[in-house]
């Protein structure tokens, strides 16, 4: 897991944490847990979702409440990368469709439409 979740005053609670490859930098929240067991909870929040909220301080670190439009579930995910004939994206340059894992594997710190718009493209 990139980041934290808690339960606090009867909400969920996000505190993200650094990822960094080497090519790739991003603050986010990332949960695999949550993504491969549980397909309503928050597996993914990018990193801009933390810009303009107001932190709450528990024990020493920075958590935020995130407005629901910016937490990524695995069925939103899968609805996402699926278009209204439920046919898949492709990859850029070549014929392979994009499945969930493959697609959350590279949320990286962008919101996951920002991917869908520069790497992927519907099959005509």
């Amino acid at each position: 897991m990139i980041g934290e979740k808690i339960f606090h005053d009867g909400k969920w609670l996000y505190h993200p944490e650094t990822y960094d490859d080497g090519i790739t930098f991003g603050c986010i929240f990332k949960d695999e847990h949550a993504w491969e067991n549980e397909p309503d909870a928050a597996c993914y929040i990018p990193e801009h979702a933390f810009d303009d909220l107001e932190p709450i301080a528990i024990d020493g670190k920075d958590f935020y409440e995130v407005p629901g439009d910016c937490i990524y579930t695995r069925k939103i995910i899968h609805s996402m990368i699926t278009d209204n004939r439920n046919e898949p994206y492709y990859i850029d340059d070549d014929d392979e469709d994009i499945n969930d894992d493959h697609f959350f594997s590279e949320l990286l710190w962008a919101f996951p439409e920002t991917y869908l718009e520069e790497h992927y493209y519907y099959k005509d």
